[in-house]
């Protein structure tokens, strides 16, 4: 009889041989043992091959691929191929505390959810930590808003996700190029709309590190970001959002930007700037807003 997994865990990697082995041992060390582990190698180069060569236990499903650099394609050959009932993304180069699949098994058999994540841990080069989020959202609570307004508080290392849900709704990270370091973001926002519990546990249960090599330490990310909340917010009309809180998340991203731009070209940076407010006017003085007294007293709750 094959063996039931209860999780399905989901490793994309591509040339991480430095960190994939402490990501891989630190789901081999989990105190809950139901779970398959599937690891997409975008035909590494380094010897990721070897260390991979390594991994006997039958529970470890090894896929080759190439993605042409788009994570987002390897994510998505993983959950075609999982077999658990629920889906848990684990980047190469961060961990799980030993307790974290266990802490969400309990969770699960006692929460009606579709979607959960909790709080993380960041780790700099220089061994400084910070927690990434520490807040408490409840079963039902509208976080739309959050992932809309605030930056995305959803790691994805730290996400886990009913697989029949997403099969259901065909629910997958999209794998456009515009999507690229934001795809996760992309896909929270879709599956809350589509209807889905979310349960957020208020534990650091991740190590997210955060290094050079990191894809979302690119100006392209910030880029990408007013992109996927512009597509959200303008073209598919179905957040209804008052202008001046789609002008605060506009500027907040141009000045996260602007540390990359001005040490590139200042520029850039300008035109960058004249080129987007161009088309923030024209989007805010061309289509029809919703504006309350509600969504204006929410403004100053997130100033």
């Amino acid at each position: 009889m094959r063996k039931k997994f209860f999780f399905s865990i989901i490793i994309p990697t591509f040339n991480s041989a430095n960190f994939l082995a402490r990501a891989v041992n630190s789901v081999i060390k989990q105190s809950y043992k139901k779970y398959e582990v599937i690891i997409i190698d975008n035909n590494s180069t380094d010897s990721t091959n070897s260390y991979l060569k390594t991994l006997k236990q039958k529970n470890i499903k090894i896929i080759k691929t190439n993605n042409n650099g788009i994570i987002a394609k390897s994510r998505n050959l993983g959950i075609k191929k999982a077999k658990g009932d629920w889906i848990a993304f684990l980047d190469s180069d961060d961990t799980w505390k030993k307790n974290k699949l266990k802490i969400f098994y309990n969770h699960i058999k006692k929460n009606k959810t579709d979607f959960l994540s909790s709080n993380c841990n960041l780790i700099f080069n220089n061994g400084e930590k910070k927690i990434f989020n520490n807040k408490n959202y409840k079963i039902n609570n509208n976080i739309l808003n959050e992932l809309i307004i605030k930056r995305n508080f959803i790691g994805t290392s730290s996400v886990v996700v009913n697989r029949k849900f997403l099969i259901k709704n065909n629910l997958r990270f999209n794998e456009g190029i515009k999507f690229t370091t934001v795809e996760d973001l992309d896909l929270w926002i879709n599956i809350v709309k589509v209807g889905a519990k979310f349960f957020y546990i208020n534990k650091q249960l991740t190590n997210n590190y955060k290094h050079n090599s990191n894809m979302s330490n690119d100006i392209l990310h910030y880029r990408n970001l007013l992109l996927t909340l512009n597509s959200h917010i303008f073209k598919k009309k179905n957040i209804k959002m008052n202008k001046i809180i789609w002008l605060k998340i506009f500027i907040i991203n141009i000045l996260r930007a602007s540390n990359f731009l001005f040490k590139k070209n200042k520029k850039t940076f300008f035109l960058l700037i004249i080129l987007l407010l161009f088309v923030f006017s024209f989007k805010v003085f061309t289509f029809n807003i919703y504006i309350s007294k509600k969504n204006i007293n929410s403004i100053f709750k997130y100033l």
